[in-house]
């Protein structure tokens, strides 16, 4: 057997990997989730072929506590893969190639397992080119047991997504960073506000204003807050008859910037859909702050609160919110 120990070909080669058609079935009618399930069992054994390639550590926390995942929760997790996947397939080709640019995608109207499955594909096409990147030539797809459990569901589905995205975040040479998960935050008080002023004729509303920077503070901080916001969206949700995922109240220490994110990304989901139910649209585009600190972040994360506060109240008294369309 041939082997090519060209860097630059591996790359290439990779990059053309990307647009070729995918295994899978993702034209199928009959669509299940055990199918994403697999995909991300993909995913996550070329992580580790690549984790071990780079000796990194193993993040070994039990399974985030959760229960009752929908669709939109656990596409919102996948995208935070493709992300990190695609962070670092730039990292293992970055001499040939431009600098990623801003994450951005059309988010389906009403999505499916069968959405959750293209964008983990997607991810696994970019650890694809970072494995390609590393030289690493083992194809998992040959020797991996995928599931046959037909019974796997979108809970299971997203649990695993979570366990990927923590051990990617040890691999990656520049791993979520602060000005990440500004960008979702920020992106949360955006949803929040336009939903808020869609309401606003409905009933006066007080903007609350930006709370004042608290400098020195951690991730931990800002994971509390978050913490926090998601319980108030559960009462926004339950008030208004909205159906989401039950959270744990156990948090898996310690807690690390790329787990701000990901919980942020959940909390983008919710609402995202919140706003969706009332005729608000938006472009899901992260644009990078590269100068953002564990500060800032806090900062945003109690502005979200201040302006879920104000949502929370509005729902307690008109729970039919959601048919002001």
């Amino acid at each position: 057997m041939l082997y090519y120990n060209n860097l630059k070909f591996y790359a290439f080669f990779s990059i053309i990997l990307l647009f070729l058609p995918s295994a899978g079935i993702s034209a199928t009618n009959n669509f299940s989730p055990v199918l994403a399930y697999q995909m991300v069992e993909q995913v996550q054994h070329e992580i580790e072929l690549i984790r071990k390639h780079k000796q990194a550590s193993i993040d070994d926390r039990e399974s985030i506590p959760v229960e009752n995942v929908y669709p939109r929760e656990v596409y919102f997790q996948a995208l935070t893969l493709r992300q990190k996947a695609g962070r670092l397939c730039h990292e293992t080709i970055q001499s040939l190639f431009a600098p990623p640019l801003a994450a951005q995608y059309t988010i389906p109207k009403d999505i499916t397992a069968k959405d959750v499955y293209e964008i983990v594909n997607d991810a696994w096409s970019q650890i694809r080119c970072a494995k390609a990147g590393l030289s690493i030539r083992e194809d998992t797809t040959q020797k991996i047991n995928l599931t046959k459990d037909t019974k796997k569901s979108l809970t299971d589905v997203f649990k695993q997504i979570v366990q990927a995205n923590r051990q990617l975040n040890l691999i990656l040479e520049q791993p979520i960073e602060q000005g990440d998960v500004y960008a979702i935050v920020e992106q949360a008080n955006a949803y929040l506000i336009d939903i808020l002023n869609k309401i606003a004729p409905v009933w006066s509303l007080n903007a609350p204003t930006l709370p004042a920077y608290q400098a020195g503070t951690a991730p931990i901080d800002s994971y509390n807050v978050m913490l926090r916001n998601f319980r108030i969206i559960q009462e926004i949700a339950k008030d208004s008859g909205i159906d989401m995922l039950d959270l744990g109240d156990d948090v898996q220490v310690p807690i690390n910037t790329s787990d701000v994110f990901d919980l942020s990304s959940l909390i983008l989901s919710e609402l995202r859909y919140f706003a969706s139910q009332i005729g608000v649209e938006r472009v899901y585009k992260l644009s990078p702050f590269p100068d953002k600190v564990a500060a800032d972040v806090f900062q945003q994360a109690q502005f979200v609160e201040e302006h879920l506060k104000v949502l929370n109240e509005f729902t307690e008294k008109f729970p039919t919110w959601t048919n002001l369309e």
